[in-house]
């Protein structure tokens, strides 16, 4: 199976399991956790036997006392050699509607997530856990994708931390709402990639994408948005481009998007060294799996 449609699967799975089981006189069920979503949609994704998941590892039940519902996807080329790591938090929505919240999510964690990140020069996100019950012209204009509209993607949507941050938002519709304006095929490569990494002053739309557009982001993306990135960043434009906050881009370093030149053994390795000592990990970021993702055939 394609990377896009193993993604979708993990989602489908999670809007599945969202779904509103109405409690009887005699029974009353509580809605699934976070981790146990989380661990749902990652047996999702083993299924589906897809090429270019490179590699899967959970923690193991040693590390029982640092379980969360957090994890990291690393995808890369693993013929270049190079991969972009992303710490991803998990925040399930409460309520059913698109003015329900993420009643967990806590924005000192989140200056907590991109300090981390940024220190271990990698991109802090979160991943949205969604089930609405709504008609489908309300839910398109909270589709972010310039495929066709599919509802169950939206089971797992992932945004930036620093929209998060910058927004100070718990609410669903904050960050998926796009007023109808659908994302332009045209503009489905570089400038379409800068509304997940980072926040817009002006433009408050297409903060969070479904699960499955990740697997349309490359080395060769990154390496490109960088590129453009330095290039207003030396003319002293960056602001007016990119829409930052000012101040903002000070945030970031030489790359708005870190690129490690490494393998996936060392990056295992890495992975290990955090869950195994929990000095290492960052307060309310407690990582259950590592998922190396392998574009080379995208990008070739």
């Amino acid at each position: 199976m394609i990377l896009e449609d193993t993604l979708k699967k993990a989602a489908y799975k999670v809007w599945d399991e969202l779904e509103p089981v109405p409690n009887g006189k005699g029974f009353k069920i509580f809605e699934v956790r976070e981790e146990a979503l989380t661990t749902m949609a990652l047996k999702e994704i083993i299924k589906c036997f897809c090429a270019e998941i490179e590699n899967i590892q959970m923690i193991s039940g040693s590390e029982e006392s640092l379980k969360g519902y957090d994890f990291e996807l690393v995808i890369g080329n693993k013929k270049k050699g190079k991969y972009v790591r992303l710490f991803i938090q998990a925040k399930r929505l409460f309520g059913k509607n698109v003015s329900s919240k993420y009643d967990s999510m806590h924005f000192g964690q989140t200056e907590d997530l991109i300090k981390y990140s940024k220190g271990n020069s990698s991109l802090a996100m979160y991943a949205f856990f969604n089930h609405i019950v709504a008609n489908s012209l309300v839910l398109e204009n909270h589709y972010n994708s310039v495929t066709s509209f599919d509802k169950k993607s939206m089971g797992i949507t992932v945004a930036s931390a620093y929209s998060v941050k910058m927004l100070q938002s718990k609410k669903f519709t904050d960050y998926h709402f796009n007023d109808g304006m659908r994302i332009d095929p045209k503009l489905y490569n570089l400038r379409y990639f800068r509304h997940l990494f980072y926040f817009h002053r002006d433009t408050k739309k297409h903060l969070a994408i479904p699960f499955h557009e990740l697997s349309y982001f490359t080395i060769n993306m990154a390496e490109e948005i960088n590129k453009m990135y330095k290039k207003i960043k030396s003319s002293g434009k960056l602001n007016f481009f990119f829409l930052f906050p000012f101040g903002l881009e000070e945030t970031f370093d030489d790359d708005l998007i870190p690129i490690l030149n490494t393998n996936s053994e060392e990056l295992i390795s890495q992975f290990k060294n955090r869950t195994q000592d929990q000095t290492k990990v960052t307060v309310g970021y407690n990582p259950q799996f590592l998922l190396i993702v392998n574009t080379d055939e995208i990008e070739e």
